[in-house]
């Protein structure tokens, strides 16, 4: 319950960014990795993905109203709290992902001073361009109390997760989240991790996400 309660709160962080990091205009070329290791399949009701099975495992009874699929940490160098979760296909006004990036930017108003987003990029690999972001997060008093006031969380909900002293005694935390356009719908997959040394098997399950995702 406390590992779903911190990874949902972390997600609804997330749909609050307020950013004055822009994308850059062209598009960053990345190079395919070589997909010589056993995947598993995974969907989040619109488009499919693979990812390393040797790093990662599914939840399959996770749910919450916006996460439909959770990969946690199986590879021992990645921490416990480690995951990649899947969101829901989103619906846009456009179809256009650098519209859509920028509609991500300017969601809030107000920013969160915990938070700060390091990269913000459209980004290929071959022929399927996404949006990337880097993020850092680290609770602070002021997050806290706003997502209490908007009635996101409830004090119980904050206790349930440790209380405000155990959220605020968490290390900074960092974020890799890739937008997809396929099935006439955004989707996006958030990595959080906590140790710069996680970051390439991340990146390794990020980049095989992006080469297999499809239609369902």
């Amino acid at each position: 319950m406390l590992k779903k309660l911190l990874i949902v709160f972390f997600q609804v962080i997330l749909l609050l960014i307020l950013t004055s990091c822009k994308y850059k205009e062209e598009n960053i070329v990345i190079n395919p990795i070589d997909i010589n290791f056993e995947v598993g399949t995974i969907d989040n009701g619109t488009i499919t993905f693979n990812y390393p099975l040797e790093d990662w495992t599914e939840i399959s009874d996770f749910h919450s109203d916006d996460i439909t699929s959770l990969l946690i940490a199986k590879n021992e160098k990645l921490n416990v709290e480690t995951n990649i979760n899947i969101i829901k296909g989103e619906n846009y006004e456009k179809n256009n992902l650098k519209d859509y990036i920028n509609y991500k930017i300017s969601l809030i108003e107000e920013s969160f001073n915990g938070m700060k987003v390091n990269v913000s990029e459209i980004r290929k690999i071959n022929d399927i361009q996404f949006g990337y972001m880097e993020i850092t997060t680290k609770f602070t008093n002021e997050m806290i109390d706003k997502v209490l006031k908007e009635g996101l969380f409830t004090e119980k909900d904050i206790e349930d997760m440790g209380g405000k002293e155990y959220l605020l005694s968490i290390p900074e935390t960092k974020q890799i989240q890739i937008s997809i356009y396929l099935g006439g719908k955004f989707n996006n997959i958030t990595a959080l991790y906590i140790e710069d040394s996680e970051k390439e098997i991340v990146t390794k399950a990020i980049q095989t996400i992006v080469q297999t995702a499809k239609l369902k």
